[in-house]
């Protein structure tokens, strides 16, 4: 009995120590622990890290933009949201730049003298779809003025046709690209999700 409890006292100041060196590794190596606790660890490092994924993946989901609308319907919607006034902008180019081809046609059977105003609309039609600025919408504005203008005298002259009617309505298509180029400059419209993949407009 003497002999085992010496035995026994002799060992615990080896176990002491061998605990000791077991909890200086553990504060000088914190990330070495126990494979428990390593297991929890990375467990919950990698929740973490696909958290932001799905939410990434939502956040495209909902940024995908709205599908366009014709080019008629845009001239008749609201101007609320930014893409609303682009797409004012953009039907109101369109409209002008398909009746400036128009006259290009009509040019090499009537009257060479209708490409000079073809090219006119062209220049002016061409810079609003791409900047969408304000100078490039009021010159549509004069220009398509100026032709209905001269599409009414010649209507009162006793030449009427259906130019009149459609340099009118391009008439009105220009105000409304005045107005959204306006109001894209002022700054006061919503954003909505399809605005956050569009071009900026050119600031002027």
């Amino acid at each position: 009995m003497g002999v085992r409890t010496r035995s026994v006292e002799q060992r615990r100041p080896r176990l002491q120590n061998i605990e000791t060196q077991s909890i200086d590794r553990e504060s000088q190596h914190p990330h070495r622990g126990r494979p428990g606790q390593l297991l929890r660890s990375y467990s919950g490092a990698s929740s973490g890290a696909l958290g932001p994924r799905r939410s990434t993946g939502q956040r495209k989901l909902d940024s995908h933009p709205a599908p366009k609308r014709n080019i008629f319907r845009n001239i008749f919607r609201k101007i609320e949201t930014v893409s609303d006034a682009e797409g004012v902008i953009r039907s109101a180019s369109i409209l002008v730049l398909l009746y400036a081809g128009v006259k290009v046609i009509l040019a090499a059977s009537i009257d060479v003298a209708l490409l000079l105003d073809a090219l006119l609309l062209a220049l002016v039609a061409v810079p609003l779809l791409i900047f969408k600025n304000r100078f490039a919408a009021i010159a549509m504005l004069v220009l398509i003025s100026l032709v209905t203008l001269d599409a009414v005298v010649q209507a009162f002259a006793g030449r009427p046709s259906l130019a009149v009617l459609i340099v009118v309505l391009l008439l009105w298509v220009s105000v409304r690209a005045v107005q959204a180029a306006f109001r894209l400059k002022r700054g006061d419209l919503a954003v909505d999700s399809a605005d956050t993949q569009s071009k900026p407009a050119v600031d002027v």
